[in-house]
Order: C-alpha cells, then structure tokens, then sequence
C-alpha cells in the first residue's frame, strides 16, 4: 500500500513536470514567435513542421517500445527530454529571428508531442509493474499545474518578455529528466520480468491495426474532432486580442480551462460506476466543436472567460476517456501502441490545424478560423459516435 502511494506520488510529479514545460512553450508558442517577427503562417508552419515530425515517429517509436526487452519508456522519455533542453537553450540564447531559432522551436515542439503517448502510457507501464496508478488523478495534477503557470506567464510575459518562456521550459524539463532517473533505479526485478513477458505477445502496428479497423475510423474521427482544439490553443493570443484582451488576459483564459478540467480527471473513476467510457469519449468530442463555437461567438473578454468553462466535458473530459478507452479495449501487449496511435493522430490534426489555421488566420482573419475550425471538429464527433465501440459499466 505504501509502495503503491509512492509510485502515484511520483508519477503525478511527474505529469506536473511535463505539462509545465508544455504550458512554457507549446502554450505560447503563436506569442513567443510572433513576438520574434514571424507571421501567423510562419508560426503555423513551424507547429505544423513540428507535428510532421512527431507523426512520423511516434508510431516507430512506440512499437519499438511494445517489442524491444531493451528499450524502455524511462529511456525513451529521458531521451527526448534532452533534445528538448538542448533546443530551448538555443531558443533562450539567440535572440530574434534566425534559422536557428526556426528549427530548434520546431524540433521543441516535436518533441513535446513525441513525448505525450509516452506521458499517458507511463501510468500503464507502472501498472504493469503490479502497482495501481490513478491517471485521472495525475492528469489533473498535470492541468492544475499548467493552470497556475499559465496564470503566472502571463504576468511574467507582460512585466519581463517572452524570453522567459523558454527558460521556464529548461527548468521543468530538467525536473522531469530527474523523475525519469528516479523511475530508472526502481525498475527491477518483478517489474522487468512482467514487463519482458507483455513484449513477447506484442503485435507489430500493420497487425494492429489490420485486426481492428473500427479503431482506425475512431482514429479518423479524433483526428478531425482535435482540430478546433489545436486551433485554438496555437493562435489563443490571437482569439483573445480580437475581443481587446492581449497575454495577461490569455493567462486568464488557460488557467480557467485548465482548472475546470479537474472535477472530470479526478473523479473519472467515480464516473465510470455510472457511464460507460465509450459514452463519455463521445460526449467529450461532441463538445470541442460547441467550444469553439462559444469563443466565435463570444463579444468580449468575460464572455471568453465563460466559453472557457465547457472545457469541463470536453478537453477535460477526452483526456481520460481516451487513454482508459484504450485500455479497455486494447490488448496490454499493445497499449503503448494504441496510446501512441490516439496522440499520433492528435499529432497529425494538429499539422493540418496549425499550417490551415496560420494561413486562414493571415488571409481572413481569427473569426472564419475559428467558424472553420468548429465544423470540422463538428464532422470529426460525427464520425467518433458510432465508430467507439461499447465499454462495460464499471463496478
């Protein structure tokens, strides 16, 4: 029991970790680039560079981590931890605009989404090891984490400059880097055999997916639904000036979307004793689309603020809801994979979202983005309803 409580301690601090350095960079990525004299389609092409890359290799990657006795999630993760070190350092070290700033922010980015079905699949890993992990729990840890730094970048931003972000960033990536290292010396013995055992009846992804392609089209369906999310999250500077807000109000907005994300992740355990998780996986989709739509419409800065709260059965809500639906319905020898598959097609909404959205955004401006965003989001839940498959009530 004791063990089992350090574990999830350990992995919640390190979900706050992650989403922190997530939320220095990723979050205020359109600001950072913008303030460095790059236009929203160049900013949408370095997010949208970024994603490619990740999409081609998180899929490899997560494979090569289902199958090898060699290569484990610690080690992936501490690795792709270092790029991201080395990339921001250039970032916080050469100042305007560059090539170089160019490719390190883009190779940032890519790696920070490279490492997210690696984040989420942790917590089935440590399962595996004969611990019980709540990801719920971590999850949330996660959001209100970024919520409070959202709220204090802000500030930040406004009183210093933008520069503090990628230092911010080094900061809680090295932290994480030590958690990985600390998860590293506990791995032995029971865990490794289970572990070893699990790769053994791994299938290789062409299999995977072959023998399950109602999983591919709610693949497709997640892909389209992520878009207005990707959207809004990339160009949030963007959504909030055009109702006369600027990055102290964009603060406001991330951390009041982030902390309604709570109630769902920490009680979703609880909720599946009274839904079924293919029905909260579609509820939440239906409703990135309705958030987008609410920003569109909003007139000004507190009605921004109030569209932001419908995050609580969408974003919030889709976290969990996907990662248990994978494990729900994937084999454990492949829920790196599957895990993998669901941010490798989140990955691939947001190459699509972020070079379409930049570029509407530059020739027609936030409100058609955002009015376009919405129906492709729309499409996408539309597509993720009858493709779920059925899951079992919890007892």
């Amino acid at each position: 029991m004791k063990r089992n409580r350090l574990f999830n301690i350990e992995y919640c601090i390190s979900q706050s970790f992650f989403w922190m350095a997530f939320c220095s960079v990723v979050g205020y990525a359109a600001l950072f680039l913008q303030r460095r004299g790059y236009s929203g389609a160049e900013t949408g092409i370095v997010m949208a560079s970024g994603s490619i890359l990740a999409f081609i290799l998180q899929p490899m990657i997560a494979s090569l981590a289902d199958r090898s006795k060699k290569v484990t999630l610690m080690g992936i993760i501490s690795a792709i931890c270092a790029l991201m070190i080395c990339t921001m350092a250039v970032n916080l070290l050469v100042p305007g605009r560059s090539i170089a700033v160019f490719v390190c922010y883009t190779l940032y980015f890519s790696s920070v989404y490279l490492m997210l079905p690696f984040a989420n699949a942790f917590a089935g890993f440590l399962n595996s090891w004969g611990l019980k992990i709540n990801f719920g729990v971590a999850r949330g840890v996660g959001s209100l984490s970024y919520a409070i730094l959202s709220l204090i970048l802000g500030v930040l931003i406004d009183k210093l400059s933008p520069n503090v972000l990628p230092a911010v960033g080094i900061i809680f990536t090295l932290l994480l880097l030590v958690m990985m290292i600390i998860f590293s010396r506990q791995y032995s013995g029971e865990a490794v055999a289970a572990v070893s055992q699990q790769k053994n009846d791994s299938l290789s992804l062409a299999a995977f997916l072959k023998t399950d392609p109602r999983f591919a089209l709610l693949l497709l369906g997640i892909m389209l639904t992520y878009f207005s999310h990707t959207s809004f999250t990339n160009f949030q500077i963007n959504v909030v000036e055009n109702v006369g807000g600027g990055s102290a109000e964009m603060g406001v907005c991330s951390f009041i979307a982030a902390i309604v994300e709570l109630p769902p992740m920490f009680l979703f355990m609880r909720l599946l004793r009274k839904v079924r998780c293919s029905t909260l996986l579609k509820i939440s989709c239906a409703m990135f689309s309705v958030k987008m739509l609410a920003c569109y419409l909003a007139p000004n800065v507190p009605m921004m603020y109030a569209a932001q709260f419908i995050q609580v059965i969408g974003f919030g809500l889709y976290i969990p809801a996907s990662v248990q639906y994978v494990n729900e319905v994937v084999a454990p020898a492949d829920r790196i994979k599957g895990q993998a598959l669901i941010t490798t097609t989140t990955t691939l909404s947001a190459i699509a979202s972020s070079f379409l959205s930049g570029v509407m955004l530059d020739n027609f401006g936030i409100s058609t983005t955002m009015l376009v965003s919405a129906a492709v989001s729309a499409l996408g839940a539309m597509i993720v309803i009858p493709a779920a498959r059925k899951t079992p009530l919890h007892k």
